[in-house]
């Protein structure tokens, strides 16, 4: 899985990605987790939502 992918995912929903949000998803080296972010990115109303209830 690419990491790369995940940030601009939200990007190109139109949502600000922070420095923070950025730096979390591409750190990560969980594919389990990179995954299960990617799906909440689909329909998170802000970047930061990806990562509730983490």
């Amino acid at each position: 899985m690419r990491r790369r992918g995940h940030p601009a995912r939200p990007r190109r929903r139109g949502l600000d990605v922070s420095d923070d949000v950025r730096r979390r998803v591409t750190d990560c080296t969980d594919p389990e987790l990179l995954r299960h972010w990617l799906t909440r990115a689909v329909t998170a109303p802000k970047a930061e939502e990806i990562f509730e209830d983490e």
